[in-house]
């Protein structure tokens, strides 16, 4: 590569302390100033590069901060339709137990109120019993504290 030459006007203690480095390194002043030279160049354009790619940097963080709070909000709402769907599942496994217990003791209550009584005595509760659950159910009584 050709070379120009650079004429330019420093400070005498600059000039003092390029020798002393061209002594301690044992390089030419021209290889050390070329050094200088280069790296402040790359300095320069390094941050110059720096400042034009910081709204690019800024807008592929917040595109991947938002892609992730996608995901972790498709997750979470996956998550809540699942505990949902368990709650749901136990509930109503709880109801059918709920029913089963209770025909299993309305009949054992019928057939124990027709073998000490009779069967007509039983059937008379029996319907009884059916009405009042249907008015409660339809219109369920006022309960006041005592």
């Amino acid at each position: 590569m050709q070379k120009e030459r650079l004429d330019i006007r420093i400070s005498a203690q600059l000039r003092h302390q390029l020798d002393a480095r061209v002594e301690q390194s044992g390089t030419s002043i021209t290889k050390l100033t070329e050094r200088y030279l280069t790296e402040g160049v790359a300095r320069d354009n390094g941050e110059v590069v720096e400042q034009s790619s910081l709204p690019a940097i800024r807008e592929a963080v917040r595109s991947e901060f938002t892609a992730c709070m996608d995901q972790l909000y498709e997750r979470l709402s996956r998550d809540l339709q699942q505990s949902a769907r368990k709650s749901d599942d136990r509930l109503a496994a709880l109801s059918v137990k709920g029913a089963r217990s209770a025909g299993i003791a309305q009949r054992m209550v019928f057939s124990l109120a027709s073998k000490l009584v009779s069967y007509d005595f039983a059937m008379k509760i029996w319907e009884s019993a059916k009405e009042q659950t249907g008015k409660a159910l339809v219109k369920p009584e006022e309960k006041t504290e005592v």
